[in-house]
């Protein structure tokens, strides 16, 4: 894992703020909500609600605490997040 701060930004989701660092992240379905390779882990700081979209895609799916879809997820104020740095690390 990787932690990572991140600055606020309402207009972008936390996987484009990542990506305009130039930090490699998966993303096998380029942010539609569909895949799951893009999830974070929030370890501070205020992010949006979980979106209709994610919240379906995490049905039947075992959800750890404070996982979200960087796709899906905005940052309301700096935060820090732990993310995967190879395809196949859980």
């Amino acid at each position: 894992m990787k932690k990572i701060k991140l600055e606020a930004s309402l207009t972008k989701p936390i996987l484009e703020i990542i990506q305009d660092k130039e930090i490699e992240i998966a993303s096998s379905c380029g942010g539609n909500a569909s895949c799951g390779t893009c999830h974070v882990f929030i370890l501070s700081g205020e992010v949006s609600k979980e979106t209709s979209i994610e919240s379906e895609f995490w049905k039947g799916r075992k959800k750890k605490k404070n996982e979200r879809l960087s796709c899906q997820t905005y940052a309301l104020e700096d935060i820090m997040v732990n993310l995967r740095q190879k395809k196949n690390e859980v």
